[in-house]
């Protein structure tokens, strides 16, 4: 240890054991319940930014509550800091915050995701103590609208990848990361907010393009983790059906009617209570695997119990399996509410695209700037892609909503 390095080392140190003696958010606290009218404000640097790229922490979030209506909005910068540095554009790190401060107080959110350190890190322990300040400053205007206990959300940086040579050796950086991410924890648990360790939570290989920007696949497994973070346990579909006696059918996840049995097999309209995840993208990594679907049917008493059965749903054939295994539980890919949730998907990233029109314009400087002279008659533009949101957000409260699904369990030709 380097003596000048000693007194802030020292003062990070008596700051851990501070927060350290307070209780985190239980374990067994359960899920963030989104209730219908919150707000929902994505804070941070380019890992927040460039969510809305792909989508996927937003789509997961929508689905877990297809009936409310629920406003998200991310308000991430690439290269931002807690102080604001990349948000002042041309201004001190103070007009950067206060340049945030406003934009918080005209959405009024009341939850909100946040996530900085990776820049900071790199001031290594030294820095760590007023990294902590400064977070903590900005903790408490976030929470100025009731964002505050288990609804703030601290969201860790995620390890910094070693992607081999010629690139760095990323293990000195990723002591310091651990440093702020270690930090980050404990000052969660003191002010009883979710903590989201990335960091430790997430594979070592495989999930970013440079080393420490995460591809669409490394996105759509921070989201995944992210969610189970949450409280939100797996997504759970499962109907048992008894061909000979249809009025002992049961469900979990759906809600199962019109079960009719039929001298070939038996048919059944399936309203699920959320949409699946969306699928792993694969463009950029051809090994990715979908989440577990955890949708298991079980239908006895076929009258052919020798035979074996296919599951249909329109003209799409799910699943085939002889009538022993179907009397012990298949387990069925979701069919059209894949397809649904990705096309879910696609329109939340339509409206995070005319959002970010709307709040960060491109030419910011000529429109609103020092240069408005030039082109600021253009900023008329701006408001109009309000309407393009809005519209988007019912799209979004249609397609968010599963749609019935009628299954027909017949003898496989």
């Amino acid at each position: 240890m380097k003596i000048a390095h000693f007194p802030a080392t020292l003062a990070a140190c008596l700051l851990l054991a501070r927060a350290a003696t307070a209780a985190p958010v239980p374990a067994d606290a359960g899920p963030l319940v989104l209730r219908d009218g919150d707000r929902i404000a994505f804070v941070g640097n380019a890992f927040v930014e460039r969510e809305q790229d792909d989508c996927y922490l937003e789509t997961l979030l929508v689905t877990r509550f297809p009936h409310a209506n629920i406003v998200f909005r991310n308000l991430g910068w690439s290269g931002d800091t807690v102080t604001g540095e990349a948000r002042a554009m041309f201004g001190t790190p103070r007009e950067g915050f206060d340049r945030l401060k406003k934009e918080i107080d005209d959405l009024k959110p009341n939850v909100v995701l946040v996530s900085y350190g990776l820049s900071e890190s790199f001031g290594g322990d030294a820095k760590l103590p007023q990294f902590l300040a400064d977070l903590r400053k900005m903790l408490d205007m976030l929470a100025a609208h009731g964002a505050t206990g288990d609804r703030m959300v601290l969201i860790s940086p995620v390890r910094h990848e070693d992607l081999g040579k010629p690139w760095p050796d990323p293990a000195g950086h990723n002591r310091q990361l651990k440093l702020y991410v270690d930090a980050m924890q404990k000052l969660a648990a003191e002010r009883r907010n979710r903590f989201v360790d990335l960091y430790g939570g997430l594979p070592q290989h495989g999930l970013t393009d440079d080393g420490i920007h995460l591809t669409p696949y490394g996105y759509w497994r921070a989201a995944l983790a992210i969610e189970a973070a949450m409280g939100y346990g797996p997504r759970r579909w499962q109907v048992e059906i008894d061909a000979r006696d249809q009025k002992g059918s049961s469900a979990q996840g759906t809600k199962i009617t019109e079960v009719t049995a039929h001298a070939d097999g038996v048919t059944f309209t399936a309203a699920d209570e959320t949409l699946p995840a969306p699928p792993a993208p694969r463009h950029d990594h051809a090994n990715a695997e979908d989440p577990p679907a955890n949708r298991i049917l079980r239908v006895s008493g076929l009258p052919a119990p020798a035979g074996k059965y296919a599951l249909k749903a329109a003209s799409q054939v799910l699943a085939t399996a002889a009538a022993g295994d179907w009397d012990k539980g298949v387990d069925i890919p979701p069919g059209a509410a894949a397809d649904q949730v990705e096309k879910l998907r696609r329109v939340v990233i339509a409206k995070n695209e005319d959002f970010f029109n709307h709040w960060r314009p491109e030419n910011d400087t000529y429109l609103f700037g020092f240069r408005k002279h030039e082109q600021g008659k253009n900023a008329a533009e701006i408001p109009q892609f309000e309407p393009l949101v809005s519209a988007k957000e019912l799209e979004i409260a249609r397609l968010r909503v599963p749609s019935p699904v009628t299954y027909t369990l017949v003898k496989a030709d």
